[in-house]
């Protein structure tokens, strides 16, 4: 909805903005615009995750089962890790950070991340973090060597889990640890976990060497606000660390050291912004009709019970979209019953309080993670066996589904 309302305001100051840039003259470094915004405030360059060679160490066939329980504690430190950070996420009504941690928290539990690491210690006879950086190699060069771009930027989820890992097996200090509040972020790639942590640090703006419009840090960045530039080179920015910078997330503008002609300018653009979003939430409760005065119906889209509470929700008069797929673990949706189904639509409904719901069946597919041992190999996933393709190919999950929500 924030990103909606900002569209609605933006673009007519777009052209001004533009205009005072060839009058101040400042530094002015053009990136990709990601998420739309002003931000301002001190650059803060966030230490890059370096990739750490852990050698193979023969173990003894006696310590195994010390080492495999080594590898279960940090795979319990990062769910909780996750889980604390799930909370606070959850507190400030961010749904997408939301989700985004439990797809981690999921992938922590998948038997890649299990079995296959504890059996391949048993076979091979080496230290934990050696035999877990070769299985998350290979499965970091399944996502690197996908085609679909939205796929393949997947691949930073991996990388971010697998670090999350390996800070507990082998501690190397949290990188976002000594972050400044109110700063301008910095990072070559930002993962999904530095940016929820980031956000709970309350930073103002994002900028990054390599990231795009569709990765999951992108997703965390317009849910929160937060304005975001990627594409600007570190070599850019480094000499610059600790100096004031603007980020204009709307048409992808990062100024370094503004004069002060230019925060008086940003600074009153801000305030303007401020006041205009203020006047439409206010007006999220008034009547939506066209000038001839026919009526236009305003619903949301939801994934969970929480997603109600959400500010986005206010004034809608119902739910245009139940995403049902996110209502339930990815594990659970081949073996969930009827009963526990109807059991969730049951509380939606009485949460919307006598407003429609539209329920979605299940969509899913290897496009979004989903069951990727039962998919077929495929040229393009993103349009072969998902969705209604998928339930046809399992129509008991798609009758037990059905059955629930008609009830």
């Amino acid at each position: 909805m924030q990103r909606l309302l900002w569209r609605s305001f933006y673009w007519d100051l777009k052209s001004s903005l533009e205009k005072a840039m060839v009058e101040i003259q400042e530094c002015c470094l053009r990136g990709l615009p990601v998420s739309a915004g002003i931000a301002i405030g001190r650059l803060a360059i966030l230490k890059e995750h370096k990739e750490i060679f852990f050698a193979p160490v023969a173990i003894d066939h006696a310590d195994v089962d010390a080492e495999i329980l080594r590898y279960r504690q940090a795979l319990f430190s990062s769910r909780c890790d996750l889980q604390q950070l799930q909370k606070l996420m959850s507190v400030e009504g961010s749904t997408e950070a939301v989700t985004i941690i439990d797809t981690h928290i999921q992938m922590l539990e998948d038997p890649l991340m299990t079995t296959m690491v504890e059996q391949k210690i048993r076979q091979m006879l080496q230290n934990t973090e050696s035999v877990f950086r070769s299985v998350m190699g290979e499965y970091e060069k399944h996502f690197l060597n996908m085609e679909d771009l939205v796929l393949r930027q997947r691949l930073i989820d991996v990388k971010d889990l697998s670090q999350r890992v390996l800070n507990h097996l082998h501690p190397q200090g949290e990188p976002s640890a000594s972050l400044p509040s109110e700063a301008v972020i910095f990072s070559k790639e930002l993962t999904p976990s530095d940016t929820i942590e980031a956000c709970v640090s309350k930073v103002k703006g994002f900028i990054s060497e390599r990231g795009g419009e569709t990765s999951h840090a992108a997703l965390i960045a317009r849910a929160k606000g937060i304005p975001y530039v990627a594409n600007i080179e570190i070599k850019e920015l480094e000499p610059f660390s600790g100096s004031m910078v603007i980020v204009d997330g709307g048409s992808g503008l990062v100024i370094v050291q503004p004069s002060l002609a230019t925060l008086a300018y940003y600074a009153e653009v801000q305030e303007d912004v401020m006041c205009q979003y203020q006047k439409l939430m206010e007006d999220l409760y008034v009547e939506a009709q066209t000038q001839e005065g026919k009526k236009i119906h305003i619903l949301a889209n939801i994934e969970k019970l929480e997603d109600f509470d959400h500010p986005f929700f206010r004034g809608a008069e119902g739910v245009g979209l139940c995403r049902s797929e996110f209502l339930f673990a990815q594990s659970e949706i081949l073996t969930i019953s009827e009963e526990e189904q109807y059991e969730h639509y049951t509380a939606l409904l009485q949460k919307a309080g006598g407003l429609p719901i539209v329920f979605r069946v299940f969509d899913v597919g290897s496009d979004k993670g989903f069951f990727d041992e039962m998919m077929l190999e495929e040229a393009n996933p993103a349009l072969g066996c998902r969705a209604i393709r998928f339930l046809l190919r399992y129509p008991e999950v798609f009758k037990r589904q059905l059955r629930a929500v008609l009830r």
